[in-house]
């Protein structure tokens, strides 16, 4: 059976705007020829910070949990 991780937070301020560049920033799923990206270690070590420092601001919201029915195609952007 396949899991995934799913990780939702809430970022606030100043904070969140820098964020959404970083985003941009990073390869995104290519839907036309069905290829995965390749993640860049700067998406490992972001993920590693905001778990490390989830009970901290700009963080005003965080969860994760291990889903195990969801198929990975639901989560597309």
């Amino acid at each position: 059976m396949a899991t995934q991780r799913v990780t939702v937070a809430k970022i606030a301020g100043d904070a969140a705007s820098i964020l959404i560049k970083r985003f941009e920033a990073w390869p995104a799923y290519d839907a036309i020829s069905n290829e995965e990206p390749t993640i860049c270690p700067e998406v490992d070590e972001f993920v590693d910070r905001l778990r490390a420092n989830a009970h901290r601001p700009p963080v005003v919201y965080f969860i994760e949990w291990i889903d195990m029915w969801s198929m990975a195609t639901w989560f597309r952007n």
